[in-house]
Order: C-alpha cells, then structure tokens, then sequence
C-alpha cells in the first residue's frame, strides 16, 4: 500500500487548516507543498493493490467491498489518463 500512500497530497491551505485546528503552530512550520500525479501511475497502482487483493482474499474481512472500491477508482483515473488531467489522493477522516 506504500504506493497509495506516496500518492497523498494535500493542498497547503487545508493542511493549514487541519493543523491549526489541532493546536499546531504553522508559522513555524514548513509545509509540503501539494503535488499531483500523472493519472496513468495511478491506474498502474490501482490495478496493483487490486491484483493484490485478489491473490490474497483470505487475508481482508470484506475483500469484495475494497475490490469495488479499487475498479472504481481504476475507472476514475482511466478517464482522468484519458483526458490528461493529473490527480492526487487526499486522506479523509
């Protein structure tokens, strides 16, 4: 999942935000600056973590939820390659 998780971006703003409402001081602090990805990585990574999921079923509570979840998001990024537009994954929650 390592993959996934270097494809996390954040818009400094919103970042900021979510800091500052944690009690952080941001001024003093140098924020990562918010990156996006060819959308072409993102479907290789997708379609990985799915392949993965699949070889190893066992191993998840609920496989069939994550597996829909992953082609959906394979689907998104497919018509994002498509069009050229570049994308981020932001964390929720």
């Amino acid at each position: 999942m390592g993959a996934i998780t270097s494809m996390l971006s954040e818009s400094q703003a919103e970042l900021r935000r979510q800091m500052e409402e944690q009690g952080f001081d941001v001024s003093k602090m140098r924020l990562p600056p918010e990156t996006w990805y060819a959308a072409g990585e993102g479907v290789k990574t997708v379609r990985g973590v799915a392949e993965y999921v699949g070889e190893h079923l066992n191993d998840f509570k609920q496989p069939n939820p994550i597996l829909k979840d992953l082609k959906a998001a394979e689907g998104l990024l497919a018509a994002a390659e498509k069009a050229g537009v570049r994308f981020h994954f932001t964390k929720v929650g």
